[in-house]
C-alpha cells in the first residue's frame, strides 16, 4: 500500500471514530430529551399541571411523581432556613410535620426533604420557593374556595409550628423571627 493509501485509510478510521462519538452524543441527547418528556408527562398526570415551565422547574429540583409529596413540604424548609441557620429543634419540628403529613421515612419524598434540610435552599427568591409557588398557584386553580382555604390554613399552621420551634429566651418572648415572619407572609400571599 502506498503512503497516500495508508494516510487515506487512517483518515477514514479517524472519521469513523469521530462520527461514531458524535452519533453516540446525539443519541444520548435524544434519550435524555425523551426521558425528560416522559418525566414531565408523568408529573403532569400526577399534579394536573400542564404548564411546561412549571413542570420543568419542579423536575429541576429533583422532584418527580415519586417525590412529589416533598414539594408540599417546601414551606417547612423555607421557614426553617429563613434566618440562614437550621437548629436541631427546627429540624425536628420540620421532620415531625413531614411525618404527620404522611411522608414515610423510607420514601423518596422523605429523602429529598432531608436533603433540603441539609443545606440552605436560598429561601428568599430562591428556585425552591419559586417552584413551590408556581406549583401551588397551578394547583389552586383546580380547587374550590373551601379547599383552597383549608390547604392554605393547614400549610401555614405547619410552617408556623416550625417557626415557633426556636426563638425567644428560654422559650419566652417573641418566638418567630423577622426573617421567618417574612417567609410566612410570602407563603400566605400565595393563597391570596
Amino acid at each position: 500500500m502506498t503512503l497516500e493509501g495508508k494516510l487515506k485509510q487512517r483518515e477514514q478510521a479517524f472519521e469513523s471514530v469521530f462520527f461514531s462519538r458524535l452519533n453516540a452524543e446525539r443519541i444520548e441527547k435524544l434519550h435524555q430529551a425523551r426521558e425528560r418528556k416522559e418525566a414531565r408527562q408523568a408529573l403532569a398526570r400526577a399534579t394536573g399541571i400542564s404548564e411546561t415551565q412549571v413542570l420543568d422547574e419542579i423536575l429541576d429540583l429533583g422532584v418527580d411523581p415519586q417525590t412529589l409529596k416533598a414539594l408540599s413540604l417546601v414551606p417547612l424548609v423555607c421557614v426553617a432556613w429563613a434566618d440562614g441557620e437550621l437548629d436541631d429543634k427546627e429540624r425536628a419540628a420540620a421532620l415531625e410535620a413531614a411525618e404527620a403529613e404522611g411522608v414515610c421515612r423510607d420514601s423518596g419524598s422523605y429523602q429529598l426533604f432531608e436533603a433540603w434540610l441539609a443545606r440552605p435552599p436560598g429561601v428568599a427568591g430562591g428556585p425552591l420557593l419559586q417552584a413551590w409557588k408556581d406549583y401551588t398557584v397551578a394547583l389552586l386553580g383546580f380547587l374550590g374556595d373551601e379547599a383552597r382555604e383549608a390547604l392554605g390554613r393547614d400549610m401555614l399552621e405547619r410552617a408556623r409550628e416550625v417557626a415557633r420551634a426556636t426563638g425567644g429566651l428560654l422559650g419566652l418572648g417573641r418566638r418567630i423571627s423577622d426573617e421567618e415572619q417574612a417567609v410566612l407572609d410570602e407563603l400566605e400571599a400565595v393563597f391570596g
